[in-house]
């Protein structure tokens, strides 16, 4: 996927917003899938897991009932009993908030605490890859056009009020949640200035001065 990376998250936007690039970066699936945001679910709740639970014992009681009263212990036996899979997996992965921090923009010196690495995730979850774009790529791996990849999974989302670098957002944004993060930190002066850094070495000098890099900040 690095091709279409470069091609539909980079090159669009190396001269536009710094926002809408780190935005179009952590929609990718290049970005969701080599930083594990893809796995990254809202904790299941108490009530939800009981919920779930009642759900499967229901279901596979019903399927001993539609099978029928075994007349003797050799059928019961033989039986196929069919369970419903559990949910997916359940958790947040910090992977992907840690590295947007530490290295996309604030960088590793940028003020930020663990707690705002876990907050972050938590804004992030329900961002995965577009199942019919996977079963695109499973079929035929050239077709990689990236169109369509991104979706907001609303059931993923932990829907929790949040606090990332000292700004609260408020429970129930949705999508939002994570829009509003990417802002925060694409507008934070640490980030200004770790990117003025980068540009400085790679384009002027290895060595820049403060008042160089405070210039281009």
């Amino acid at each position: 996927m690095v091709a279409s990376y470069k091609e539909v998250a980079i090159r669009p936007h190396v001269l536009g917003s710094f926002l809408q690039y780190v935005e179009a970066t952590t929609k990718h699936p290049a970005m969701l899938f080599n930083l594990d945001n893809h796995q990254s679910n809202a904790e299941e709740s108490a009530t939800a897991k009981a919920k779930r639970k009642r759900r499967r014992t229901r279901k596979s009681l019903l399927n001993k009932t539609s099978s029928g009263v075994a007349k003797n212990e050799e059928n019961v036996m033989s039986r196929q009993v069919i369970i419903p899979k559990p949910n997916k997996k359940q958790g947040i992965n910090e992977n992907y908030a840690r590295e947007l921090l530490e290295l996309h923009t604030l960088g590793v010196d940028g003020g930020y605490t663990q707690a705002d690495v876990v907050a972050t995730a938590h804004a992030l979850t329900g961002w995965k890859v577009n199942g019919k774009y996977l079963n695109r790529i499973k079929k035929d791996r050239n077709s990689d056009n990236a169109s369509n990849t991104f979706v907001f999974v609303k059931n993923s989302h932990d829907i929790n009020p949040k606090t990332v670098l000292g700004q609260r957002l408020s429970p129930n944004w949705g999508i939002a949640h994570g829009k509003q993060v990417l802002d925060i930190v694409a507008q934070h002066p640490s980030t200004a200035r770790y990117i003025a850094q980068k540009f400085a070495v790679r384009f002027a000098t290895e060595d820049p001065t403060e008042a160089y890099i405070n210039r281009l900040t």
